[in-house]
């Protein structure tokens, strides 16, 4: 990894296998390189990195994933180059991830470098408010020396996310008049049950946590040596002790991690964390019916994805998602479901029950 020349670099995490947009998202095409998912028929992980260019230029991008996926990046966002990629042995959820790239970073980077870290399969409908949001998060990470967080205003009392309480009073000193705004966060709620998230909404100073983490290099390796040292030591042992096969070193060491969120192993025991509002349309994209209202419908009120249009036919319908690879895909009749035609499997579905496709994915998969 060269040194770095700029000030603020991009840690993209893209490990995961999505599996919740099945069949579209399987092993061998993970959910974050399908074309159409993001903007103009990119990527999400394409759609990230042009997002975020505006702040960070693509060369100050760091891409972490698996050896499985290394090809599959490469062939959908052909603006990466293979020495941007961080390449973990195997996946161990994000604590370790992160603790890999920033271990790796510390040995080429000034400690006062600022870091986003982000995950690649997100959704954003207001990429300019996103970018303010970053930006501000950026100032508050640099000039508090904390770790700053981006805050979702939540839309409903979803238990699928975790909660950030924030302050009532803004923190003040931003040097941008349209700054939105950051306060100091209070408490930490990972995803709470549907009579706690209601009460949340009510008392109107919660936002959902969307996994999105700015703070310099220096703030982050100090904190995960002191409240994660278990999982940061030995990846950072390994870095420096292991200038003949680094690869070996740390697939040795990964062996003895624990799989941890970085939300839980680290974020959680501060007690200076801060969150900045982000009013941008965010999505997690974590399900069909999230991707049902991430995209634009037609006039039938149908969304009509995946580039083959030409090949669907959809009669007497309402409210579907009907997301076809190249099959000949005919849909009469059908309210809110979900018709997902790829990979040579089919998936059909209420799209209020798409949150719960991950358990029916083992029993389809089995034989193959």
């Amino acid at each position: 990894m060269t040194p770095t020349t700029t000030s603020t670099l991009a840690i993209i995490m893209a490990g995961g296998a999505g599996t919740r947009l099945w069949p579209a998202s399987v092993a061998a095409r993970p959910k974050h390189v399908i074309p159409g998912l993001g903007a103009d028929g990119a990527s999400l992980l394409g759609a990230t990195l042009d997002r975020i260019e505006p702040l960070i230029p693509v060369s100050n991008v760091r891409v972490v994933t698996t050896e499985d996926q290394v090809d599959a990046l490469l062939a959908a966002v052909p603006a990466l180059h293979r020495e941007q990629l961080v390449v973990e042995p195997e996946g161990r959820n994000t604590a370790p991830c992160i603790a890999l790239v920033a271990a790796m970073l510390e040995t080429t980077t000034p400690a006062d470098a600022t870091l986003c870290i982000l995950p690649a399969d997100h959704g954003v409908a207001d990429p300019a408010s996103f970018l303010r949001s970053l930006g501000a998060a950026c100032e508050v990470a640099a000039r508090r020396d904390t770790i700053c967080t981006l805050g979702i205003h939540p839309t409903g009392p979803s238990t699928g996310y975790g909660y950030l309480q924030r302050s009532e009073t803004p923190l003040s000193g931003s040097d941008h008049a349209d700054a939105p705004a950051a306060y100091d966060v209070l408490r930490f709620t990972e995803k709470p049950d549907a009579i706690t998230a209601s009460r949340f909404l009510s008392e109107g100073n919660y936002v959902w946590n969307a996994g999105i983490f700015v703070s310099t290099l220096g703030r982050l390796t100090r904190d995960l040596a002191r409240h994660c040292g278990a999982t940061f030591t030995p990846l950072r042992d390994a870095i420096a002790g292991a200038a003949a096969a680094p690869h070996d070193a740390i697939a040795a060491a990964y062996a003895g991690l624990e799989p941890a969120p970085i939300d839980i192993a680290l974020m959680e025991k501060l007690d200076d964390l801060c969150v900045v509002d982000c009013d941008a349309g965010w999505s997690d994209l974590g399900s069909w019916s999230s991707v049902a209202a991430h995209l634009k419908g037609d006039s039938t009120n149908c969304v009509q994805t995946a580039g083959v249009a030409a090949r669907t036919s959809i009669e007497e319908s309402e409210g579907c998602l009907v997301w076809n690879e190249g099959a000949r895909v005919g849909v009469l009749g059908m309210n809110d479901v979900a018709v997902i035609v790829a990979n040579g499997r089919v998936l059909v579905c209420p799209l209020e029950r798409a949150e719960e496709i991950k358990r029916l994915v083992g029993l389809v998969e089995r034989d193959d």
